[in-house]
Protein backbone atom coordinates (compact mmCIF):
# COMPACT_ATOMS: atom_id res chain seq x y z
CA UNK A 1 0.00 0.00 0.00
CA UNK A 2 1.35 3.54 -1.05
CA UNK A 3 0.90 6.46 0.99
CA UNK A 4 1.57 10.25 0.86
CA UNK A 5 1.98 11.62 3.62
CA UNK A 6 2.04 15.27 4.31
CA UNK A 7 3.29 16.53 7.34
CA UNK A 8 4.36 20.63 7.99
CA UNK A 9 6.25 19.59 10.56
CA UNK A 10 9.56 17.43 9.79
CA UNK A 11 10.29 15.54 12.84
CA UNK A 12 6.81 14.16 12.69
CA UNK A 13 7.28 13.56 9.13
CA UNK A 14 10.06 10.77 9.83
CA UNK A 15 8.77 9.42 12.67
CA UNK A 16 5.39 8.93 11.22
CA UNK A 17 7.62 7.64 7.68
CA UNK A 18 9.84 5.10 9.90
CA UNK A 19 6.69 3.81 11.78
CA UNK A 20 4.59 3.20 8.47
CA UNK A 21 7.59 1.32 6.96
CA UNK A 22 8.15 -0.84 9.52
CA UNK A 23 4.73 -2.06 9.15
CA UNK A 24 5.21 -2.36 5.58
CA UNK A 25 3.76 0.48 3.23
CA UNK A 26 5.47 2.29 1.23
CA UNK A 27 5.47 5.74 2.27
CA UNK A 28 5.96 8.74 0.49
CA UNK A 29 6.58 11.93 2.60
CA UNK A 30 6.92 15.72 1.99
CA UNK A 31 6.71 18.82 4.25
CA UNK A 32 6.26 21.06 0.89
CA UNK A 33 2.39 21.60 0.35
CA UNK A 34 3.44 22.50 -3.42
CA UNK A 35 5.42 19.18 -3.49
CA UNK A 36 1.83 17.77 -2.96
CA UNK A 37 0.11 19.09 -5.28
CA UNK A 38 2.33 18.54 -7.78
CA UNK A 39 2.43 14.64 -7.11
CA UNK A 40 -1.26 15.12 -7.55
CA UNK A 41 -1.35 16.24 -10.38
CA UNK A 42 1.54 14.46 -12.13
CA UNK A 43 -1.04 11.30 -11.87
CA UNK A 44 1.50 9.55 -9.69
CA UNK A 45 -1.36 7.18 -7.52
CA UNK A 46 -1.77 6.55 -3.91
CA UNK A 47 -3.97 3.82 -2.28
CA UNK A 48 -4.21 6.95 0.46
CA UNK A 49 -3.40 10.42 1.49
CA UNK A 50 -2.25 10.57 5.38
CA UNK A 51 -2.98 14.39 6.40
CA UNK A 52 -1.37 15.62 9.30
CA UNK A 53 -2.85 17.75 11.94
CA UNK A 54 -0.26 20.54 11.22
CA UNK A 55 -1.29 21.44 8.24
CA UNK A 56 -3.80 24.30 7.83
CA UNK A 57 -7.70 23.80 7.69
CA UNK A 58 -7.20 25.01 4.07
CA UNK A 59 -4.47 22.92 3.06
CA UNK A 60 -6.21 19.71 4.22
CA UNK A 61 -9.54 20.89 2.03
CA UNK A 62 -7.43 21.48 -1.19
CA UNK A 63 -5.10 18.92 -1.04
CA UNK A 64 -8.33 16.21 -0.05
CA UNK A 65 -10.04 18.26 -3.14
CA UNK A 66 -7.70 17.20 -5.52
CA UNK A 67 -7.53 13.59 -5.23
CA UNK A 68 -10.92 13.45 -5.25
CA UNK A 69 -10.89 15.19 -8.62
CA UNK A 70 -7.93 13.02 -9.67
CA UNK A 71 -8.93 9.50 -8.32
CA UNK A 72 -12.67 9.75 -7.69
CA UNK A 73 -13.56 7.86 -3.81
CA UNK A 74 -9.11 8.38 -2.29
CA UNK A 75 -8.70 7.22 0.79
CA UNK A 76 -7.80 9.99 3.09
CA UNK A 77 -6.96 9.64 6.42
CA UNK A 78 -7.12 13.61 8.62
CA UNK A 79 -5.33 13.23 12.45
CA UNK A 80 -6.17 15.75 14.43
CA UNK A 81 -5.30 17.14 18.16
CA UNK A 82 -8.30 19.84 19.33
CA UNK A 83 -8.93 20.59 15.68
CA UNK A 84 -12.16 19.58 14.21
CA UNK A 85 -11.52 17.47 10.93
CA UNK A 86 -12.62 19.28 7.69
CA UNK A 87 -12.17 16.24 4.92
CA UNK A 88 -14.73 14.09 5.28
CA UNK A 89 -12.21 11.18 5.11
CA UNK A 90 -11.67 9.25 7.73
CA UNK A 91 -10.38 11.11 11.20
CA UNK A 92 -8.14 9.81 13.69
CA UNK A 93 -6.60 11.44 17.16
CA UNK A 94 -3.10 11.93 16.23
CA UNK A 95 -2.08 10.83 19.78
CA UNK A 96 -4.29 8.34 20.90
CA UNK A 97 -5.65 6.66 17.51
CA UNK A 98 -3.20 6.74 14.78
CA UNK A 99 -0.71 4.11 15.91
CA UNK A 100 -3.18 1.31 16.61
CA UNK A 101 -5.35 2.19 13.92
CA UNK A 102 -2.53 1.38 11.33
CA UNK A 103 -1.07 -1.58 13.33
CA UNK A 104 -4.91 -3.05 12.17
CA UNK A 105 -5.02 -1.65 8.90
CA UNK A 106 -1.77 -3.20 8.25
CA UNK A 107 -2.84 -6.72 9.74
CA UNK A 108 -5.95 -6.56 7.89
CA UNK A 109 -3.74 -5.93 4.19
CA UNK A 110 -1.44 -8.82 5.10
CA UNK A 111 -0.97 -10.72 2.12
CA UNK A 112 -3.17 -8.72 0.55
CA UNK A 113 -1.45 -6.33 -1.30
CA UNK A 114 -3.37 -5.18 -3.96
CA UNK A 115 -6.55 -4.58 -2.14
CA UNK A 116 -8.53 -2.49 -3.37
CA UNK A 117 -9.01 0.97 -1.69
CA UNK A 118 -12.50 0.92 -1.04
CA UNK A 119 -12.32 -2.25 0.79
CA UNK A 120 -9.34 -0.87 2.87
CA UNK A 121 -11.37 2.16 3.81
CA UNK A 122 -14.44 0.05 4.75
CA UNK A 123 -12.29 -2.42 6.95
CA UNK A 124 -10.63 0.93 8.70
CA UNK A 125 -14.49 2.53 9.21
CA UNK A 126 -15.65 -0.75 11.06
CA UNK A 127 -12.84 -1.05 13.28
CA UNK A 128 -12.89 2.99 14.54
Amino acid sequence: MKILHISEESSLLLLRGRYLKSLGYEVVGTREVGTAFAMLRSGERFDALLLCHTLSEAVKLGIAGRARRGWGRPLIVELYLAETPVTGGIALEADRDFQPQMERWAESLTGLPERATRETEDALLQTH
